[in-house]
């Protein structure tokens, strides 16, 4: 039954959009997320984990401790059906949750392309399981003296952050050589060009071939073939192929066949359901934004300022993407910071990067009341804090870190 004074909100996933709109809820509101994987994973550090600069445990944080802190409730489940007509979510299990609204981020799925791969030969790179079995995999294959041959698919963000650690870790062993396979004519198609020219400046001396206008159309355990019928040997795929929206979003009703994500207003409701929000990488807004996970953090927290007022009866407010740069790691070689058409860059940057990791994960540690400085300071947190708040307000602070340039 309705209780005006305690709202009841269901959350479908729990990463960053789903776990920050719940624990910017107050703690009268009956908040239940519902997600299959105990831990929060800060995947845009995941591709430390191929070259071993990070661990597994350092990028998980346990989301039953972070809600309890709130005064929340986890439920470790698959949310299998949302009905909105009914206000009734129900899991894998068979549980079924009541609410007076629900916030559907559970983000999106790899996207398989069209290659064949009935042997599971791909590795994929979106979780933290993903990246460690990359890791693994290559150390046993660079640890037999044989030559190793990496296929990566994909020239974005994940691909070029996964050939910077790759290199990092192995470009000084003559017999590791890396080809990478990208759809369009330069690397980070959507960043500036300048992008492009610097990482291929920089691995004119490295172990790298790249590949453009090209697709992987079949591989086997020893080569792939590509569009064009080229044929290239291959030990180890990483497949960076980007995300497709998960076929839930269109079951539960909140994606139409032509819709590429859910489609929300600018308050962040679906356009289909005034009682269901979506936020993350799952929603589409009037205006499209990428898929990162500031931007998630960002929509979770505008989220729950939306679901207070619902249920004060004020105003929904449009959300607004911040300006944040995009920071995108190339190993040991070089760090790039990205702001619409304007780059920085140098080595320097990666403490910035860095910081972020330490900022959010200081934010969601659940040992922030009781312990926190102990956990703070296992992760090295304070230094990476106190960077953020004072350095990273402005393209004209950051360059006074010195040894960055103007691209």
């Amino acid at each position: 039954m309705y209780d005006p004074s305690r709202p009841r909100v269901v959350i479908a996933g729990g990463n960053f959009a789903g776990l920050e709109t719940a624990v910017r809820l107050p703690a009268h509101f009956r908040v239940t997320v519902v997600d299959p994987r105990l831990s929060f994973e800060f995947t845009p550090n995941i591709h430390e984990l191929v070259s071993g600069c990070k661990q597994p445990e350092q990028l998980r944080l346990n989301k039953e401790q972070i809600l309890g802190r709130c005064g929340h409730d986890f439920f470790q489940d698959t949310a299998t059906t949302i009905d909105p007509k009914n206000s009734r979510l129900t899991t894998a299990s068979g549980v079924s949750f009541g609410y007076d609204a629900c916030v559907v981020a559970i983000g999106g799925i790899n996207n398989p392309g069209a290659v064949k791969d009935p042997n599971q030969l791909l590795m994929p790179f979106k979780a933290i399981r993903d990246c460690q079995a990359i890791g693994i995999r290559l150390r046993q294959l660079a640890g037999k003296g044989d030559p190793v041959r990496l296929v990566i698919v994909g020239g974005g963000l994940e691909g070029i952050e996964s050939l910077g650690e790759v290199l990092r870790a192995y470009r000084h062993k003559a017999d590791v050589a890396v080809n990478l396979i990208e759809s369009e004519k330069a690397l980070l198609p959507s960043a500036p060009r300048v992008v492009d020219s610097e990482i291929r400046r920089i691995c004119e001396d490295q172990p790298v071939t790249f590949h453009f206008n090209e697709r992987l159309t079949r591989a086997s355990k020893t080569r792939i073939t590509l569009g064009s019928g080229t044929q290239l040997p291959s030990d180890l795929i990483i497949w960076t192929g980007g995300i497709i929206a998960p076929p839930e979003l269109s079951a539960w009703g909140l994606k139409k066949e032509d819709d590429p994500w859910a489609p929300v207003h600018n308050t962040l409701q679906s356009r289909y359901f005034e009682n269901v929000f979506v936020a993350g990488d799952a929603a589409m807004l009037p205006e499209p934004i990428s898929k990162q996970a500031y931007h998630g953090l960002d929509m979770g927290r505008h989220t729950a300022q939306n679901l207070k007022r619902l249920f004060s009866g004020e105003p929904l407010l449009p959300f607004a993407p911040s300006g944040k740069p995009m920071v995108l790691s190339f190993g040991d070689l070089d760090t790039f910071m990205i702001r619409g058409d304007r780059v920085l860059a140098g080595t320097a940057l990666a403490a910035a990067k860095e910081a972020v990791y330490q900022y959010v994960m200081a934010h969601f540690d659940p040992a922030r009341r009781t312990g926190y400085v102990a956990s703070t300071l296992q992760r090295a947190a304070v230094g990476g804090i106190h960077l953020t708040s004072t350095h990273l307000k402005s393209f004209d602070s950051i360059l006074r870190l010195g040894k960055i340039r103007i691209l």
